[in-house]
């Protein structure tokens, strides 16, 4: 997936992505992108543009090329793009994606919302407090540390996998009948 979309070994790859609408902060996270002067830094962007937000938010893709939209693909897709990527960035609105991303072993940067501290099952992800590009910038910069982010993964492919993996919760409900 990095050879196909043209991304080098030593870039550091952040996905994100879902349907994408006015509550899932897009241009916020584009806006903190366009900011961070690291040449090597990617963005892949992937999912649908929902109407509200589809002629801003694609005029914004084309104002860095250090992001890259895929649009929507298909879910056994969405895991490849997940392999391919450093960590995970979702600054807005909750999503089924953000478990898929987990279980895929990526460290991730989500949107606090109450209740979704269940995310956090030892040190896989970051939490944002506000709608802010400094606090975002923050969080994304320290990921940029290899191994902060080699333990976050860790804890997400053994822990996170294990939680939010949905070949192990068929399992648990079958063995619960």
């Amino acid at each position: 997936t990095r050879r196909s979309s043209d991304l080098n070994s030593d870039d550091i790859v952040i996905i994100t992505g879902g349907k994408i609408d006015s509550k899932k902060n897009m241009e916020l996270l584009l806006n903190a992108i366009k900011k961070i002067k690291k040449k090597n830094i990617k963005l892949i962007v992937f999912g649908t543009l929902l109407p509200e937000v589809k002629s801003k938010i694609e005029q914004k893709f084309g104002e860095d090329t250090r992001v890259i939209f895929v649009g929507w693909i298909q879910g056994t897709d969405i895991i490849k793009y997940y392999w391919s990527a450093d960590f995970a960035v979702f600054p807005g609105g909750q999503s089924v994606v953000w478990q898929q991303a987990i279980c895929a072993g990526l460290p991730c940067i989500f949107k606090y919302h109450y209740g979704i501290e269940y995310l956090d099952v030892g040190g896989n992800c970051l939490f944002l407090k506000e709608d802010s590009i400094n606090e975002l910038i923050y969080k994304i910069n320290e990921l940029f540390d290899c191994n902060k982010r080699a333990k976050m993964a860790y804890i997400a492919k053994t822990k996170g996998k294990e939680k939010f993996s949905y070949e192990t919760i068929a399992k648990k409900s079958i063995e619960e009948v």
